[in-house]
C-alpha cells in the first residue's frame, strides 16, 4: 500500500475519532456534555 495513503487514512480515522463539538447556547452545551458522559459543571475536563 502506499505509504503516504496509509498516513493520511490514520490521520483522518484518528481525526474524526476525536471527541470535538461547538455550543452556542446554554442547552447546546448541556446536551454535548451529556454526549460525553459529563455535567455541566466538569468543564475542567474539556
Amino acid at each position: 500500500m502506499n505509504t503516504y495513503k496509509a498516513l493520511t487514512d490514520r490521520q483522518s480515522k484518528e481525526m474524526n475519532a476525536f471527541p470535538l463539538g461547538a455550543a452556542f447556547s446554554n442547552k447546546q452545551f448541556e446536551e454535548m456534555m451529556q454526549k460525553w458522559g459529563l455535567t455541566v459543571d466538569d468543564t475542567d475536563k474539556i
